[in-house]
């Protein structure tokens, strides 16, 4: 289905779409850094939205922390509600995930080496407010606000999002 048969949310015939982001993340440290995701999205009737997602940081913590690296990545389902325009969408949504912190610490001293190192899983709620222009005939793009909640290492960030329908 292209971006621009909107009417089909009403419809019968349901629709899927990829989206691949790239922004910004925050954590309870107040280190920020780069993050990257890509998500299947589904169409459901009633106006309602499910939605896989993989997300990883890209090691972004290495330049503001040299002697302890965190690296955090989960994968989420997430549903919720699609709010359709004539060329536009947002999306509402909360999940449910797995989330994955890697740690450790690193030394240049005398020579490069690791220690301390660390593999952590816990359940997180990842939350999810996206907002899409869709007048073209099979891309679009967006942004999107998102939060995991996890006992580990709580994250949030903003997204740029290039979505190709499905």
């Amino acid at each position: 289905m292209a971006f621009g048969q909107r009417n089909s949310i009403s419809q019968t015939r349901r629709s899927f779409w990829l989206g691949f982001g790239y922004g910004a993340s925050t954590n309870k440290q107040s280190i920020s850094g780069m993050i990257n995701n890509i998500n299947l999205n589904y169409e459901l009737r009633g106006h309602h939205l499910i939605t896989l997602n993989a997300q990883g940081d890209l090691g972004e913590q290495v330049f503001y922390t040299p002697e302890h690296i965190t690296n955090i990545s989960s994968f989420d389902i997430l549903g919720g509600k699609i709010y359709a325009g004539n060329s536009s969408l947002f999306t509402l949504q909360a999940g449910l995930g797995m989330v994955h912190l890697h740690s450790y610490n690193r030394t240049n001293i005398p020579t490069p080496s690791i220690y301390n190192e660390s593999n952590r899983f816990s359940i997180g709620i990842p939350l999810s407010a996206q907002a899409y222009l869709v007048g073209f005939k099979a891309a679009g793009i967006g942004v999107g606000a998102w939060a995991n909640l996890n006992l580990l290492q709580p994250v949030a960030g903003l997204n740029l999002i290039m979505p190709l329908a499905g």
